[in-house]
């Protein structure tokens, strides 16, 4: 009796398992490797009513609301960066990974069919420290302004003074002076590597003051504030012969770290140096075009820097 019973709850098992499904996959970065301790999470596939008329996948830029609610399936990739997700029911899912600061890998509507084993691999692409952006304010009048960041792409600040919370809403003379006495608004964050490496400067260290001096007049900004990337970055920028010098606009940093400001002001400038040191110069980097910036009524200016690793970036 005790047999026929045993055999039963084996046959009830091989039936259930026939009805679901299991998903297995490696995680690993832009270089190979295998990435542990990584989430792999499985969610209803959703659409609006609009995108089903039009037979589209949900854009994940648009509908800022996937994944954000509780996953139905998850799993944390081994030391060697395997996942297995089993007993899936059958349907259609869309998926996530993430790990720490990668960016997020996802694969939208998977086809999931009773009795499958399906093998989907996630690619993470690599997070970058945006390091020290300083943001400074000129109102025309006394005026109580709110700064708010946003980051389309994934990532988000990681210190700030003062404390950033959900923005910033502080009072500002025109000279720039912020409540609390502070000089401008600070910030770190970590965003996706999406950043432009086609044209850019080329400056030995020994000439780095000099070229920061000019080149930051030269984009419009003021004394106070060379002045105060100077100070900070050129001594920390003393280890290489050599270091090659990425200017990114709003044009690159808008699709990674959005800057809203109430009131609107006239004239908002960004300015982000991406910087990587060399030993030697081997290969030809064409200068880029500076922008006109003018400053006229109340005006908002932001410098930043990314520093990266020579090797990481596609020549």
């Amino acid at each position: 009796m005790r047999t026929t019973a045993l055999i039963l709850i084996a046959v009830a098992l091989s039936a259930a398992a026939s009805e679901t499904a299991t998903l297995t996959g490696i995680v690993h970065d832009l270089a190979g490797d295998t990435i542990p301790d990584a989430s792999v999470e499985l969610f209803l596939a959703r659409e609006t009513e609009e995108e089903a008329e039009k037979s589209v996948e949900p854009s994940l830029e648009d509908h800022p609301w996937l994944f954000t609610d509780e996953p139905l399936y998850r799993a944390t990739t081994d030391e060697k960066g395997r996942y297995s997700i089993e007993e899936i029911l059958p349907g259609a899912y869309d998926a996530v990974c993430r790990s720490g600061y990668y960016e997020p890998a996802y694969a939208l509507d998977i086809a999931v069919a009773a009795g499958e084993k399906l093998t989907y691999d996630f690619i993470l692409g690599y997070m970058m420290e945006v390091e020290k952006p300083n943001i400074y304010l000129y109102p025309e009048a006394a005026t109580e302004v709110t700064v708010r960041l946003g980051f389309p792409a994934g990532g988000g600040v990681t210190i700030s003074e003062p404390t950033y919370a959900d923005g910033w809403t502080v009072g500002v003379e025109p000279g720039g002076e912020i409540e609390g006495g502070y000089g401008h608004l600070f910030y770190e964050a970590q965003v996706p590597a999406d950043w432009q490496f086609d044209r850019g400067w080329v400056v030995q260290q020994r000439q780095l003051e000099e070229f920061f001096g000019e080149n930051l007049a030269a984009h419009g900004f003021d004394g106070r504030e060379t002045t105060d990337f100077i100070e900070y970055w050129v001594p920390r920028l003393d280890d290489k012969a050599f270091y090659v010098i990425y200017p990114q606009y709003a044009r690159d940093i808008e699709p990674l770290i959005t800057l809203s400001v109430e009131p609107e002001p006239a004239e908002i400038f960004r300015l982000y140096y991406v910087i990587s040191g060399v030993d030697s110069v081997d290969r030809y980097v064409p200068e880029p075009e500076i922008p006109s910036f003018h400053r006229s009524g109340f005006t908002v200016c932001e410098w930043g820097v990314v520093l990266v690793d020579d090797e990481n970036i596609v020549h």
